[in-house]
């Protein structure tokens, strides 16, 4: 019986496989290097991005501002039209607004709270009480903390008077109506605890 010899299946790789195969690699490599490109342009991007107080370590020799203490803020009361113009006389039928003035006379800047909840109006005549905020409505009371700047004068808001008595039942419409014709009275705020200077003024 004749020898027959076994053909061994070739281990040698065709030149167009070769070629295939550097293709496919050569893609996925050009592929994993832009992913990482992007990748690193993003995070770039976004560090670039920030804001230098973002981006900033905090200092720690920054001063920590603080509470104004007594004597530091100087509340001045105001009475007179809606645009903080002052009246020594309230003119006959008008219905004046009431307002203070807040004004830091320290030489750093501090915290102090001038919301609603802790500032108050008083009208006297002579030693008479005629008007007191406290007997309002305070229902809607509000803190309001701010930060003012050494020299910083401010303004709060404005509140009507109705030229009116307040009482345990209110201070605006219906109470008794304060007395008018040239008659004197002093109007004071005081505001967290700080009392106002005392205003004088005629009501016609």
């Amino acid at each position: 019986m004749a020898n027959r010899r076994i053909s061994r299946p070739s281990t040698a790789v065709r030149p167009e496989i070769l070629r295939r195969r550097r293709i496919v690699f050569g893609a996925a490599a050009i592929v994993v290097v832009l992913l990482l490109w992007g990748l690193v342009s993003s995070v770039i991007n976004f560090f670039s991005g920030l804001s230098p107080e973002a981006a900033a370590t905090p200092d720690a020799s920054q001063s920590v501002i603080v509470a104004c203490e007594p004597g530091m803020v100087q509340i001045t009361a105001g009475i007179g039209d809606n645009a903080y113009n002052s009246w020594a006389s309230v003119p006959a039928g008008e219905n004046p607004f009431l307002w203070f003035n807040m004004t830091n006379n320290s030489k750093v800047a501090c915290t102090f709270d001038a919301g609603s909840l802790v500032s108050f109006f008083q009208i006297k005549s002579g030693e008479q009480l005629i008007w007191d905020s406290k007997q309002c409505d305070r229902s809607q009371d509000v803190s309001a903390v701010g930060i003012l700047q050494p020299g910083q004068s401010v303004n709060s808001p404005s509140s009507t008077w109705l030229r009116v008595f307040s009482s345990i039942t209110g201070c605006s419409t219906g109470q008794q109506p304060a007395v008018a014709g040239g008659a004197t009275y002093q109007l004071k705020a005081t505001v967290n605890g700080v009392e106002s200077n005392v205003v004088q003024f005629i009501l016609n």
